[in-house]
């Protein structure tokens, strides 16, 4: 499969899983869900769809839940995305907000520290 399809399905499969899942999928009240990217497999076979759950307590049931009902999420799917197969779904809480956070409070003590060091 070339990577410019998978890259456009990847683009396709983001917006049709997030109109999906804001609609029709119930999540626990002042709880948001946001599909975040996807990333399919060259075969098409399976798709790891890595989401922002906000707020973070919410995040294991949420996760818990997409993963019961990604059959069920695939097949409501299915019909939009045109493909004689779609793929198996498998929901990720995407991290990268979180691991910015540590990187920035590392830098920040670390600056904070060579500001104290040459102070003195």
């Amino acid at each position: 499969m070339s990577t410019e399809r998978v890259l456009r399905l990847n683009a396709h499969l983001q917006r049709e899983l997030d109109a999906y899942l804001v609609k029709e999928f119930e999540l626990p009240v002042g709880c948001l869900l946001t599909t975040e990217e996807v990333r399919v497999t060259g075969d098409l076979s399976h798709a790891t769809v890595f989401v922002s759950i906000f707020p973070p307590q919410h995040a294991d049931t949420v996760l818990h839940t997409l993963a019961d009902h990604s059959g069920t999420i695939r097949k409501a799917i299915a019909g939009r995305l045109n493909l004689r197969a779609t793929p198996m779904l498998h929901f990720r809480l995407d991290e990268r907000e979180a691991r910015a956070e540590h990187i920035n409070r590392v830098l920040d003590k670390a600056e904070r520290e060579a500001d104290s060091a040459s102070k003195e």
